[in-house]
């Protein structure tokens, strides 16, 4: 099922098309768990602007755009790293949460492999619930599980980028 919806959503991109993400906004804010088990009302679209192709041969590195700011990041080796590399490059509207996490949903499921990290680290780069891409920029212990898709190289100035509220964050290869 999820490769059909890959196949479908890769044709999409081959038209050029575009495509939004309508985000439900959570009634607690304890973890992303609480935003997708007790939400219930709408939040304004988030956006996401495809690419017409994705030019370049795989890499492990990509560039993280926040404002004028540019991280360097490392993905992961992973299934859900790989199936985010090929959507490059991406720019999302993410929201905030818990004041120490940027995320975006995708309608698509991606291919998981959680564990439960017992901290996360400011500038990692996961999955939740195979869809929920997060970036997080705050160090923090969590009882959640997570997939990995990549770390922010160096992180520092990552929380004054991102700062309060929702942001528009670039992936790109590097």
């Amino acid at each position: 099922m999820c490769r059909i919806g890959l196949l479908i959503f890769t044709c999409l991109f081959a038209l050029g098309g575009c495509a939004s993400q309508s985000q439900q906004t959570p009634h607690q804010t304890s973890a992303i768990a609480d935003q997708v088990s007790s939400s219930s009302s709408q939040a304004p679209e988030s956006e996401i602007e495809l690419p017409q192709e994705n030019v370049g041969k795989p890499n492990s590195s990509i560039t993280v755009s926040i404002g004028d700011q540019v991280f360097s990041a490392t993905l992961s080796d992973t299934e859900a790293a790989k199936t985010f590399q090929e959507m490059l490059p991406l720019t999302l509207k993410m929201q905030e949460l818990n004041q120490n996490e940027k995320y975006f949903h995708f309608d698509q499921e991606f291919p998981t492999d959680d564990y439960l990290p017992s901290e996360i680290q400011c500038g990692d780069l996961m999955l939740y619930n195979g869809s929920y891409v997060v970036l997080f920029y705050q160090t923090f212990t969590s009882s959640y599980r997570y997939t990995d898709l990549g770390r922010i190289d160096d992180p520092s100035g990552l929380a004054e980028a991102v700062g309060q509220g929702n942001v528009t964050v670039t992936f790109s290869l590097e």
